[in-house]
């Protein structure tokens, strides 16, 4: 009997499977760009560490009831709510961090992605 070994290796947005002497190239499914404009926010340019800011955010009517969340360069801010039946998802930010910040939020629904502006924030 001859043993078959399956190596599976991912390689950026591609996967490629090695069966005994034959590789595979197997592309990733394509993924829908975020919809904007659907979700807009607002913050002040600069704030002092360990200050709690606002960030202002307003979102349109389709989103009423789902879950929004902050975002700071793609990673997860640990801060989410829910869009208020008027649109309002607005909410209260605290960080230590210094540096220049960019922000967003983002939402999905009926497996659309939503994303709004980038606000620029510096933490003195």
């Amino acid at each position: 009997m001859t043993k078959r070994i399956l190596r599976i290796a991912a390689v950026g947005a591609a996967t490629t499977v090695a069966v005994g002497g034959m590789a595979l190239a197997v592309a990733a499914p394509a993924s829908a760009a975020p919809i904007k404009g659907k979700i807009t926010i607002s913050a002040p340019g600069s704030v002092t560490s360990g200050s709690v800011f606002t960030i202002n955010c307003q979102a349109k009517k389709l989103l009423r009831g789902e879950r929004v969340w902050l975002k700071e360069k793609g990673a997860a801010f640990h801060a989410s709510r829910t869009v208020s039946s008027n649109g309002s998802c607005s909410l209260k930010v605290y960080t230590e961090l210094k540096g220049n910040h960019k922000f967003f939020m983002k939402s999905s629904m009926d497996g659309k992605v939503y994303k709004s502006n980038v606000v620029k924030i510096t933490v003195n």
